[in-house]
């Protein structure tokens, strides 16, 4: 919720208008003052420009509709969708749903457990401390999980995937993808294209999937399993599985010396 600054607002339907009441000072989102919008059905909704929405400390439900919006969601469990343009949404607290939909958006999911779908465009999505569900869409994203057993899900472009601390699920998808799966246990699928995995601390089991790909182990008890392709495997700690699969394969690791 880094977005969000100024004291409490209270809200209200005005001729089918959000108002901000003049008693206490109107809060910013990302540093900006909130702009008109309707109210209709129960949805906040903006227009076919550039708006600036905050919503209520309950759960809202926005809708974006065209123009580079900045919203920001407060508190409760929204259902937040940036519509058409260049967005930039702060989920804040509560178990959000977000949808950037065209455009380049970059989204923080904020605390709770969080849904957030991208859409078309490069995208940034960035979750929280608990157990979010990223996933990237079109385009060439950025996906971070930050805390939490997260599952991030790559595109057809060429995606960067950064498990953050947990247990996490990382699929990449087709394209020339790089995915760190930092720390915890982690399930990572590269998928087609030339990807760049570095598993990170933790027992980690990693698939290559079709196309050349390096796959790097660290500390844990990882398994790695090149798959199709020629491809570049390395685990120098702990007791790993390394497995080149089909292609011409480096494999670099320690032998299990027994007596």
């Amino acid at each position: 919720m880094a977005g969000l600054l100024g004291a409490s607002v209270l809200t209200a339907v005005v001729g089918g208008q959000i108002a901000l009441s003049q008693a206490q000072a109107a809060p910013t989102c990302n540093g900006k003052a909130a702009t008109s919008t309707t109210f209709s059905h129960g949805t906040i909704v903006g227009t076919a420009g550039d708006d600036v929405i905050i919503g209520t400390a309950g759960g809202d439900r926005i809708v974006g509709i065209g123009g580079n919006d900045t919203i920001c969601g407060l508190g409760g469990d929204d259902e937040i969708a940036g519509g058409d343009g260049n967005d930039w949404i702060d989920g804040g607290l509560g178990s959000d749903s977000i949808s950037g939909g065209l455009g380049n958006d970059t989204v923080d999911a904020g605390d709770g457990f969080n849904s957030v779908t991208g859409g078309d465009g490069n995208d940034v999505l960035t979750g929280g401390d608990q157990d979010d569900v990223l996933n990237g869409g079109a385009g060439k994203d950025v996906l971070a999980g930050a805390g939490g057993d997260d599952r991030l899900i790559g595109g057809l472009a060429s995606d960067s995937l950064y498990g953050g601390a947990g247990d996490d699920d990382l699929s990449a998808g087709d394209g020339d993808d790089w995915i760190w799966g930092e720390d915890g246990d982690d399930w990572v699928r590269a998928g087609g294209g030339h990807d760049s995995v570095w598993a990170g601390a933790g027992d980690d089991e990693v698939y290559g999937g079709g196309g050349d790909d390096t796959l790097l182990g660290a500390e844990g008890d990882d398994q790695l399993f090149g798959e199709k392709g020629d491809d570049e495997l390395e685990d120098m700690d702990g007791t790993n599985v390394l497995e080149g699969g089909s292609g011409w394969d480096t494999i670099n690791g320690v032998m299990d010396s027994k007596p």
